[in-house]
């Protein structure tokens, strides 16, 4: 009984101390906003993601459309895992 209590613990320590695995999905992507926020397809819906620790110009910036050209070469079409940090 000790070891259930002790691994039950253990789970939801990890659940609190990883949120982030709480907030992950998988989705194609199917466009680019820009060089860092792109369009994901997600059960039907398009959703709208920042990209984490990338700061682009904007597309009428100085290479802004440079930026949005090497994410769309990237990124476009492709299947990815989505996990979310908050802050």
């Amino acid at each position: 009984m000790n070891c259930k209590r002790s691994i039950t613990i253990l789970i939801v320590a990890w659940a609190l101390l990883c949120p982030s695995l709480l907030y992950a999905f998988e989705g194609k992507v199917v466009g680019i906003s820009d060089g860092d926020t792109i369009k994901v397809l997600k059960d039907g819906n398009q959703v709208k993601i920042r990209l984490a620790a990338i700061d682009c110009p904007e597309k009428g910036q100085p290479y802004g459309q440079k930026a949005f050209r090497t994410v769309n070469n990237q990124l476009i079409i492709l299947n990815c895992k989505f996990c979310f940090r908050f802050q």
